[in-house]
C-alpha cells in the first residue's frame, strides 16, 4: 500500500483531545476509556473504508472506484468482530509484559480494546484473510518481516502505535502526582500519538 496523505489517520489526534475535554479521562479512566472505545469504533470504520477503496483499482471504463459494495461493508463488519475478540489476546500480552492486574484489569483490557483497532483492524483491511496467500502474508506482518515496512503507510502505523503505547509507560513510575500519570491513560495517548506519527512517515 503506496503512502497516501488520504491515509494519514488524523483522527488519531482527534481522539487524543476528546479523551480529555469530552471524555474527561483524567477524572474516570475506567468510563472514560469505555465510552471512547465507541467512538475509535466508528473511526475507525470509516478510516477503513477509506483504506479498503484506496486498494481497488479503478475500472478501465470510469478510471475511478465505483465505491463501496455490499461485500466491502461486510468485510468491515466481520472485522469489526474479529477485532474485538483480538482485544482478549492483547489483554494477555499485555499482561504478560507487567501490566497490572487486580484492581486495574478493567482498565487494562479497555487499553487493549483500543489498541486491536489501532492494530488488528487496519491490518485486516489492507491484508483480507480473503485474499489469496493470506497466511503467508499474516505471518509476515506477525513476525515483522515485511519487506521495505518503512514504505507502509498502514504498517508503519501499527509499528507506531505498538512503540507510543511501549513508551507511554515511561511516565506513570515517576513521582509527579499527576491525574494523567493514571493506569493507562499515557500507554493510550502514545498509542494514538504513535499511530499518527507512523502513518505521516
Amino acid at each position: 500500500l503506496n503512502a497516501s496523505f488520504y491515509l494519514v489517520p488524523f483522527h488519531m489526534i482527534l481522539m487524543i483531545i476528546t479523551l480529555f475535554q469530552h471524555f474527561k479521562i483524567t477524572e474516570d479512566v475506567q468510563e472514560a476509556s469505555r465510552n471512547s472505545f465507541f467512538a475509535i469504533l466508528v473511526l475507525q470504520n470509516i478510516y477503513g473504508m477509506m483504506i479498503s477503496e484506496s486498494l481497488k483499482k479503478p475500472s478501465k471504463k470510469s478510471k475511478k472506484s465505483s465505491g463501496p459494495d455490499s461485500g466491502d461493508y461486510l468485510y468491515l463488519s466481520v472485522a469489526t468482530v474479529f477485532t474485538v475478540a483480538s482485544a482478549i489476546p492483547l489483554h494477555l500480552i499485555l499482561v504478560l509484559l507487567g501490566a497490572p492486574i487486580g484492581s486495574l484489569t478493567i482498565e487494562t483490557f479497555y487499553l487493549s480494546s483500543h489498541l486491536s483497532f489501532l492494530t488488528t483492524y487496519p491490518l485486516l483491511i489492507a491484508y483480507k484473510f480473503t485474499s489469496p496467500n493470506a497466511g503467508k502474508k499474516w505471518l509476515r506482518l506477525l513476525t515483522f518481516q515485511v519487506p521495505e515496512f518503512y514504505k507502509n503507510q498502514i504498517y508503519m502505523s501499527v509499528l507506531g502505535s505498538l512503540a507510543g503505547c511501549w513508551l507511554g509507560v515511561m511516565p506513570i513510575p515517576l513521582d509527579w502526582d499527576r491525574d494523567w500519570q493514571a493506569w493507562p491513560i499515557t500507554l493510550l495517548v502514545g498509542g494514538y500519538f504513535g499511530s499518527f506519527v507512523g502513518g505521516l512517515l
